[in-house]
């Protein structure tokens, strides 16, 4: 062993080379190579059973905890109300905070809800999609329905058998057999491909197409 009073230091040898402790002031670091690693110092604290257990911490706050590695994961963290819970890390997860919660089964489910950002979303892909926040509401249930209203401009769309509306493709139709589209002065109505219908209401104008065939202006 070796022991340094000016330095505050003092370290050990056991089962050496495999194990050491180590102490620096208030700074301390033990192992016993390749299983066991501790170590600690003001606001942090870790330790190491490896591959079985693991937990680190600051503080009286946060603590994280490792059970046989990614398999289960539990994170806790009192200021921010933190609750989190992952199993076969990233596919399952849990997560409650102060303001809101989210859950996960990758690749198929997604859900939450954040009371700061007023925003709910729960998804079953690829078949159920629900999404709420003060900008947008969209929901479908594929391949039936599909349903999407953007509140800040008042534009509406429904779709019905094939694809919901999808504001990234917008001002593209909806990949879907029918769709009514309805916004600031303007209605769409479209059966594809047998039958389009638009009108705008503020010029008085219309629009209808049959089958690719027909086709009639009037304002």
């Amino acid at each position: 062993h070796e022991i340094d009073p000016e330095k505050n230091h003092f370290q050990r040898s056991i089962l050496w080379p495999l194990g050491s402790y180590e102490q620096t002031g208030d700074r301390q670091w033990f192992h016993i190579f390749p299983l066991y690693w501790h170590g600690e110092e003001p606001g942090q604290r870790y330790t190491h059973l490896l591959p079985l257990y693991s937990h680190l911490s600051q503080g009286d706050f946060y603590h994280r905890y490792f059970i046989l590695g990614p398999l289960m994961i539990a994170t806790y963290d009192t200021r921010k109300g933190l609750d989190q819970w992952d199993l076969f890390y990233p596919f399952l997860r849990h997560r409650r905070e102060k303001d809101g919660w989210a859950a996960r089964l990758f690749p198929v489910y997604f859900a939450g809800y954040s009371q700061a950002l007023d925003r709910f979303y729960r998804y079953l892909i690829p078949f159920y999609g629900n999404w709420q926040s003060p900008r947008i509401s969209h929901q479908f249930l594929f391949p039936i329905y599909g349903w999407e209203e953007e509140k800040t401009g008042r534009e509406r769309r429904l779709s019905l058998i094939g694809l919901p509306p999808i504001s990234a493709l917008r001002p593209m139709p909806t990949l879907a057999l029918y769709e009514h589209r309805m916004g600031p002065g303007r209605m769409t109505d479209r059966v594809f491909p047998l039958y389009r219908y638009a009108r705008w209401s503020e010029q008085d104008r219309s629009e209808l197409d049959v089958l690719l065939l027909y086709s009639h202006q009037a304002s």
